[in-house]
């Protein structure tokens, strides 16, 4: 039985186009002028560049994966165990990796 429906990667490759969306495996390599053939860039078009929402949700994002990081460094220092200058300076700056957060999550960062 010949099955006539497109496969699970043709349905995710055609989604992807339709709403605009692209990836690295999407992207080209674009050569220049011959006098500057060394040089190589990658072609991204203007779809490609993240708009605010998405740059304040990755920062979010940033935080809070800094926030576990703090909390579980805390969790080390509780237990006994001895931190280096890094880690101590990384907890002292809960507070202000808080508010950071809570500034962009009420907009008033962006």
């Amino acid at each position: 039985d010949n099955d006539s429906r497109p496969n699970s990667d043709v349905r995710k490759q055609k989604t992807r186009k339709d709403a605009g969306l692209m990836e690295a495996q999407d992207l080209r390599v674009v050569k220049k002028k011959k006098s500057e053939q060394s040089d190589r860039e990658v072609d991204t078009s203007e779809e490609m560049k993240p708009d605010n929402e998405q740059r304040i949700a990755k920062k979010i994002k940033a935080l809070n994966k800094k926030l576990t990081a703090i909390e579980t460094l805390k969790n080390k220092q509780n237990k006994g165990e001895e931190l280096d200058d890094k880690q101590l300076a990384k907890i002292e700056s809960l507070a202000e990796t808080l508010e950071i957060l809570d500034d962009f999550l009420n907009g008033r960062r962006t």
